[in-house]
């Protein structure tokens, strides 16, 4: 019981993850996508930070290959939050065809989070150091792509592993719980040690208040048998061989 709550409880987080990733990667794809029409028209009249911002966006967003892997992967990415909101539903039910979509979800996200880790670092940190207005090490492009990468494979990692276990995978193949039928005191008698019948069973409780609506010391005896018919053999003197 404890594992099917589990997995009910993985289902809600699936839901909850898939709805912020759709609108994060549909907001990306758009930016991707229009990004130098917005930098262009955007007011540089803020703060130096804001600033900074617009020009490396600016600069980024120039690189058409980058801008491609962009928009190709928040299009799969969308559609991969799509298929984790289904497979929740499904897990919240604890159906075989939730936890089938939840495993194909995991692997692609482990593929997806590798694959922008690496362009990331090929493309956005090199630029992001470059405007910075801070020395930074060499390294540093490294461990912050280490970092992102383990922060994007946590969830994934868990699902795969949770939905994988024998355990879990053994939630998927039992019945679910029957919850069993409650039993009340039969009204015949308020003694403890008194009949009880199911509330769910209509004929108990047709029967019991059928027989409580009778007063106590009033109710008929059975009617007695009516007597057998006597025929003429019955009787001595007709018997001719009583002679």
């Amino acid at each position: 019981m404890a594992w099917r709550r589990t997995i009910q409880i993985l289902g809600g987080v699936c839901i909850g993850i898939g709805v912020l990733s759709l609108c994060s990667n549909l907001q990306e794809s758009i930016g991707a996508m229009f990004g130098p029409v917005m930098q262009s028209g955007a007011q540089t009249d803020g703060s130096q930070f804001w600033q900074d911002q617009v020009k490396l966006n600016e600069k980024v967003l120039s690189n058409r290959v980058y801008r491609g892997y962009l928009v190709i992967q928040g299009v799969l990415d969308a559609l991969a939050a799509l298929l984790l909101i289904v497979g929740g539903i499904g897990l919240l039910r604890v159906e075989n065809w939730g936890r089938r979509l939840a495993l194909v979800w995991g692997s692609y996200s482990l593929l997806s989070s590798g694959a922008y880790v690496v362009m990331l670092n090929r493309y956005l940190l090199p630029e992001a150091m470059a405007v910075s207005r801070q020395p930074l090490p060499d390294w540093f492009g490294v461990f912050f792509s280490l970092v992102i990468l383990m922060l994007l494979w946590a969830f994934p990692s868990a699902l795969l592993t949770l939905l994988t276990m024998r355990r879990g995978r053994r939630v998927f193949d039992e019945p679910p719980p029957v919850q069993k039928p409650q039993f009340v005191a039969s009204p015949l008698s308020d003694s403890p040690g008194s009949q009880v019948h199911p509330v769910d069973d209509p004929l108990a409780s047709n029967a019991a208040k059928t027989f409580s609506s009778i007063p106590a010391g009033k109710a008929s005896a059975p009617p007695a048998p009516a007597p057998a018919q006597q025929t003429w053999r019955d009787d001595p003197w007709n018997d001719p061989d009583a002679t």
